[in-house]
C-alpha cells in the first residue's frame, strides 16, 4: 500500500487534510486583511465584530 498514492481511501485522506489546511490558511489570513476588507466593502466597526 502506497501512502502517497492518490487512489481509493488515500485520495479521501489527502483531500481531507488539504481542505482542513486550506480552511486554517483562509481563517488566519482574515485578521491581517480585516481593515482592507472593511474599507473596501464600506463596513462599520459593528459589522466587522461579533459583539
Amino acid at each position: 500500500m502506497n501512502v502517497l498514492s492518490f487512489q481509493g481511501r488515500n485520495r479521501i485522506v489527502h483531500l481531507t487534510w488539504f481542505a482542513f489546511f486550506l480552511t486554517f490558511v483562509v481563517w488566519f489570513d482574515f485578521a491581517p486583511l480585516a481593515t482592507t476588507i472593511k474599507d473596501e466593502m464600506g463596513l462599520s466597526v459593528d459589522q466587522m465584530t461579533n459583539d
